[in-house]
């Protein structure tokens, strides 16, 4: 497998930027790899960023409960 550039001459059979194997023929298999890799890596900043946001949620309600020491009621007190 290679990335092979557009070859010299009047034989301009390769596009530039494909993956192919050396005789020439496409890689398909490389592109597997890379649309596997590809996948992954947007899996993982999904969940990432699904963290980041679970965090921030969390952080800003200790926040809010830790302000006052409980949580504030429009409610009347009972007396």
């Amino acid at each position: 497998m290679s990335w092979e550039k557009r070859p010299v001459g009047s034989n301009s059979w390769a596009k530039e930027g494909v993956l192919r194997h050396p005789d020439g023929s496409p890689d398909i298999a490389a592109y597997g790899r890379l649309a596997h890799r590809k996948r992954d890596a947007a899996i993982l900043s999904a969940v990432q960023d699904a963290a980041h946001g679970l965090r921030a949620m969390t952080a800003a309600i200790w926040r809010v409960l830790g302000r006052a020491g409980r949580i504030r009621s429009n409610a009347p007190l009972r007396g």
